[in-house]
């Protein structure tokens, strides 16, 4: 502020040095000079306690560092929302805001110029186009635009592409979010095929239109194909595949929604839509991972590999050393663990020995890591630690910021540079 003072001070030799401007004419000149040095010091003051964390429109959401407290502003600086139990604020669209008070996220629209929020025991995101809203064991849809999609009146609403499989009481529906009507009814409570499993990424749905008859409804022309007994016993789970020719005890899990782990008399295998084995039941085990399905944790014997379905190779073989899962922290990097090291590897080659003792991934670029009881985070897209292990605690909030805790168990909230930008309660 001072130097501001002094800035604005020196402008007063910029006047005219003749007899016109009277030194009582300079004097006043310095006095406004210096209000508004003072006015506007105050001002970038107060904004520098401020951290502007997004703003869309007419609105912005700021977090004070002086209170530590989230607030909803609009361009008039006025807060419209703002509570000290806020940990979390975020626009999803830019008439939708997400508020975490708490352990109680909520989602506001803003309707009328007002932020109102939507009053159900649970709402959930998807594909930030829907919001699937729940209330007295119904369920509804509602568009991020405010815009209601279906009644909060069906038992079970899943997203399948463009659709959603809807049920109502016990008949199942197909409803088209295009042309927004039902676009095809399933007969008789139908019977789905791994339909839980394979979720938004399903091509087929299996259904039965009677005791040994079945149909497939293929989702991209919504055709209806006739399926033979022979083929449903194959690529169906439980019942049905307990059926199979010679009796063999076959069990299947869909990988997406072309290929299946089969297991066969305690063996593993990979089978596609066509019936054609891409491992025959060879394997002691095949795990999907958790984070990337599309990814398998294959074991022979005592020792591990990863393959991936999608490119159809080995990411990595089958090492003779490797007695437990590898870690994927993303689709193209894989870790393991020796001793306390977690030795990040792709394609095979060992490209860093990252001291770990534990590990957590956060999304597909940063990695939480620990040594003793402290943690830092590693980028894996730079392959480099961008915050050393030197926090108690530490967590990814938006636009790559991090929730730190330091051993004075003092929160505060760091950028990739590691550099505090503002504190937290």
């Amino acid at each position: 502020m001072n130097e501001l003072y002094c800035l604005l001070s020196c402008s007063c030799f910029i006047l005219p040095q003749n007899a016109i401007f009277s030194k009582k004419i300079k004097k006043l000149a310095m006095k406004y000079i210096w209000i508004l040095g003072c006015f506007l010091g105050q001002s970038i003051y107060a904004q520098a306690q401020e951290l502007l964390v997004q703003s869309i429109g007419d609105y912005s959401i700021q977090l004070q560092e002086k209170s530590c407290q989230w607030q909803l502003i609009n361009h008039q600086k006025e807060s419209l929302l703002q509570d000290e139990n806020i940990v979390k604020m975020y626009f999803v669209a830019p008439n939708l805001l997400y508020v975490q008070n708490g352990f109680m996220p909520k989602y506001y629209f803003l309707l009328e110029q007002k932020w109102q929020p939507l009053d159900y025991e649970k709402v959930e995101l998807i594909d930030n186009k829907y919001l699937l809203v729940n209330s007295a064991k119904k369920q509804g849809l509602i568009s991020t635009q405010g815009e209601g999609l279906l009644p909060l009146q069906y038992n079970a609403i899943l997203p399948l592409q463009k659709y959603f499989l809807i049920k109502k009481a016990t008949d199942w529906f197909l409803w088209d979010s295009d042309t927004r009507k039902i676009v095809f009814s399933f007969p008789n409570a139908p019977w789905f095929l791994d339909i839980f499993e394979k979720g938004s990424m399903a091509n087929f749905l299996y259904f039965a239109t009677g005791e040994t008859q079945f149909a497939r409804l293929n989702l991209s022309n919504l055709s209806v194909e006739r399926i033979e007994l022979s083929f449903v016993q194959y690529m169906t789970q439980g019942l049905w595949a307990n059926r199979a020719k010679n009796n063999d005890n076959i069990q299947l899990k869909s990988i997406d929604a072309a290929h299946w782990i089969i297991e066969k008399n305690g063996k593993f295998g990979i089978v596609d839509e066509n019936r054609t084995l891409i491992f025959d039941t060879q394997y002691n085990n095949i795990l999907m991972d958790e984070n990337y399905p599309n990814l398998l944790h294959i074991q022979e014997g005592g020792n591990w590999g990863v393959y991936s379905i999608v490119k159809k190779a080995w990411l990595i073989p089958i090492d003779n050393k490797q007695q437990v899962p590898f870690f994927v922290l993303n689709e193209n990097t894989i870790a393991k663990k020796e001793k306390n090291n977690f030795l990040i590897i792709s394609s095979a080659q060992e490209k860093l020995s990252l001291k770990a003792d534990v590990y957590k991934v956060l999304n597909a670029k940063y990695l939480a890591f620990s040594l003793g009881n402290f943690w830092g985070i590693y980028d894996l897209d730079a392959q480099e630690i961008i915050i050393p292990a030197q926090y108690k605690s530490i967590a990814l909030l938006q636009n790559d910021l991090f929730k730190v805790m330091n051993a004075e168990n003092t929160s505060f909230i760091v950028n990739l540079s590691n550099k505090k930008i503002a504190c937290w309660k």
